[in-house]
């Protein structure tokens, strides 16, 4: 196929030639095409902030359809697929529904696609299995293959040739990202091999042109579309739309090819308008745009939709809230505060914003560790000692409040501290709506047996093959589980590689040569997220169980539930120290004499700056008097302390203990606690309060302590993300960290 691509506004030169005095063939007229575009849609049927939904998608899809019936509507995959409860509940047949009713063409295969297994997009999705809820538009897959046979599977071809009406022909290429086998569980597709982009799609685009089967050819891949696959792919290529990394972008190469993606959820609708020459195959394009489906042009955040709802698709979209309100608002428990995954908060053209950050432990990820756990206590197998949960598997939050604008450096901020992104219910009720909304994929609980050597390789491989989009995926693990490490870092405060230096079960050390018992979902189980060990596990057993099932039956049993504010997994490169020291004459424990004045200090060292405020408190027999201070400047307790400096501190503490004390046993208990609500540090509260108990031996007045022998001074309190080191007490007074976005 012959065709010269332009550039928008280019113009063509035209000379003049000699009329030749001959008939010729009436010229076909050029025809102009609108290509509409949407990808990762993920079951966004409601029209929510900028989040237009799929009533305002069609609508937009009818405009233009009204105003040139040569308009097509072609999606890049992930239409489906960790979608919102409204259309999860019921297995996303009511967004398969409204896509049919809005006139969707085509569309590429995405991953998500894929969440259920090859054989439910197969028979359920594509195929008809008496639901009335197939796919009336064709999926297309041209860098998935049958592993039998190295064919192109016949339910998800290569590419498809669609005419306009004015007769263009325009060839669909569809093609998935090339990491599928790692962003769903591998047993989900088995019978499918998964082959390189940019090599299969050219090879098609060539067979296309030979056999002059199109006029136009449009490539839909469900992958980032601005680095390799634009350069890679060949001038047979006319339009490359893209998906799966949710940015927007909508631009053209120097040949003058357009590359688009939406984004996500319906916020935009991609738009390339073009005029096709049949005679000559020419392409002019005249438009590559990103649309926005609504706007806030008053800019009250109130938005409102630029096209008019489509109708028919409005009434699917309301009888599934329908279905989903009643499935949906059961209680299930309540939660004491926020449950949250991790963030940071990053500055943006708009103003600081939160970004979920899967490189971070996470409240939400350990309890639903502790609910997988839980949930294998009765097999007949027995329980499991260890979950293990991935972050990529949760996809919103337990909120008991929600902030406004939660951003703590901002004053006028209310409710600063708060960062979760969820629907909060007064009480801290959480629905079956909000638990599915957290893990919407369905995933079965598989039981395994690894050994410590191979737990430890699974934690090795929290960090991601080069050239992932995220470095560092951080596991959620169950209560009694926890390990500490030594982290490299890259220029962006992101984990790249980590040394395990301890593991333990219920404070024993992991035994390399002994067997454990773990759960994990069956994405894991399988090798997900490039956690190949799990599926090197032993005695490996699908317990049938789905994920959100052992959700549901764990919050019936422990509501009201709260988050566990003790990290377990502590990066031993962020941690500081905080000491109760005493002269070493008094020994260890330290020894006084009734009538007598010491002075004990706390002393600090901080791998970072606390800005935050804290309590520090201490309890003590009646007549030992604890001041804060030096001698002359001493002031009783409670005192607040204005954080605590990077680097070494020395605050003096003066013990003195009357003269009418008996000798014997007591205890001086200091506290330690954050003001507010909770601070954050990586998008999670860090544990306080937590005290330190200094063991004193009280003598008589007038009978000095014997001189101790070979005795310590110190008492140790830790700081920092809080671990348990050899011979010490730690206490979490982590500060924020800022990052900047990956």
């Amino acid at each position: 196929m012959t065709r010269l691509l332009l550039r928008v506004g280019a113009v063509l030169a035209v000379v003049a030639a000699p009329t030749l005095a001959i008939a010729s063939p009436a010229s076909a007229a050029p025809v102009d095409i609108d290509l509409l575009t949407v990808n990762d849609f993920h079951g966004r049927l409601e029209t929510i902030g900028a989040v237009g939904g799929a009533a305002v998608l069609a609508g937009a899809a009818n405009e233009f359809r009204a105003s040139n019936p040569n308009t097509v509507f072609a999606g890049a995959g992930d239409l489906i697929g960790a979608s919102t409860f409204t259309s999860f509940i019921q297995d996303d047949d009511p967004t398969i529904n409204a896509l049919n009713e809005s006139g969707l063409t085509v569309s590429s295969v995405g991953n998500h696609e894929y969440d259920q297994g090859w054989p439910d997009l197969r028979d359920d999705v594509i195929g008809d299995n008496g639901d009335g809820s197939t796919a009336a538009w064709p999926y297309l897959a041209a860098n998935v293959v049958l592993a039998a046979t190295g064919e192109p599977a016949p339910e998800t071809a290569p590419y498809e040739v669609i005419e306009t009406p004015d007769g263009v022909r325009i060839a669909y290429i569809g093609a998935v990202t090339e990491d599928l086998p790692t962003l769903v569980s591998p047993d989900g597709i088995v019978d499918l091999d998964v082959l390189p982009v940019v090599e299969t799609v050219n090879a098609y685009a060539d067979q296309i042109t030979a056999n002059d089967e199109a006029d136009v050819i449009i490539l839909l891949v469900h992958e980032d579309a601005e680095g390799e696959i634009a350069d890679g792919a060949n001038a047979n290529i006319d339009i490359i739309v893209a998906g799966h990394t949710h940015e927007t972008y909508a631009f053209q190469q120097p040949s003058g090819r357009p590359v688009i993606q939406t984004g996500q959820y319906a916020t935009n609708i991609g738009h390339i308008n073009m005029t096709v020459d049949p005679d000559t195959d020419e392409i002019t394009f005249n438009v590559v745009e990103n649309l926005p489906l609504m706007n806030d042009d008053d800019g009250d955040f109130v938005f409102e939709p630029n096209y008019t709802p489509d109708p028919e698709v409005a009434q699917i979209v309301a009888d599934a809230v329908e279905v989903a309100d009643e499935l949906g608002a059961v209680p299930l428990g309540e939660i004491t505060e926020n449950i949250t995954r991790s963030f940071d908060i990053v500055d943006t053209e708009t103003g600081p914003a939160l970004l979920e950050d899967r490189g971070e432990e996470s409240t939400l990820g350990n309890l639903v560790a502790d609910a997988q756990r839980s949930a294998t206590d009765d097999l007949p197998t027995g329980a499991a000692q260890i979950a293990f949960m991935n972050p990529g598997g949760l996809r919103a939050d337990l909120c008991f409040a929600q902030a406004d604008y939660p951003y703590e450096e901002d004053p006028d901020a209310p409710d600063a501290d708060n960062v979760c992104t969820g629907v909060a219910d007064d009480g801290g009720v959480i629905t079956f709506r909000e638990a599915a909304t957290v893990q919407p994929f369905a995933n079965t609980l598989v039981r395994m047996s690894l050994t410590g050597a191979q737990i430890q390789t699974v934690l090795e491989e929290q960090v991601q093959p080069e050239g992932s989009s995220r470095p560092f995926l951080h596991l959620g693990v169950s209560d009694g589980f926890a390990y500490s490490y030594a982290s490299e870092r890259d220029e962006l405060d992101q984990i790249i590689g980590i040394d395990i230096l301890e593991m333990t079960l219920d404070g024993v050390p992991i035994d390399p040569a002994a067997s454990y018992e773990i759960v994990v979902n069956s994405f894991l189980a399988s090798g997900g997220d490039s956690f190949f060990t799990f599926a090197e596990g032993a005695n490996r057993a699908d317990t049938g169980q789905i994920d959100l099932e052992s959700f549901v039956d764990y919050m019936d049993e422990f509501s009201p539930v709260s988050p566990d504010l003790q990290e377990r997994a502590t990066d031993v490169d962020l941690l500081g120290q905080a000491a109760i020291n005493w002269p070493s004459e008094l020994g260890d424990p330290p020894a006084m004499e009734a009538g007598t004045t010491e002075r004990f200090s706390l002393d600090t060292t901080m791998p970072i700056e606390l800005t935050e405020d804290f309590t520090f408190t201490v309890e003590a027999p009646d007549g030992i008097e604890i001041e804060f201070g030096a001698r002359s400047t001493a002031r009783a307790f409670p005192i607040v302390l204005e954080g605590f400096p990077e680097g070494d501190s020395t605050l003096p503490i003066m013990v003195s203990v009357d003269d009418s004390v008996a000798g014997g046993e007591y205890e001086l208990v200091f506290t330690i606690d954050r003001n507010g609500v909770y601070s954050v540090f990586d998008g999670n509260p860090l544990p306080t309060p937590a005290s330190l108990t200094v063991p004193l031996t009280i003598t008589p007045a007038g009978q000095p302590p014997l001189p101790p022998t070979g005795a310590s001074s110190t008492s140790v309190l830790g700081a920092g993300l809080g671990a348990l080191l050899a011979g010490s007490l730690l206490v979490a007074l982590a500060g924020r960290r800022m990052r900047q976005p990956a």
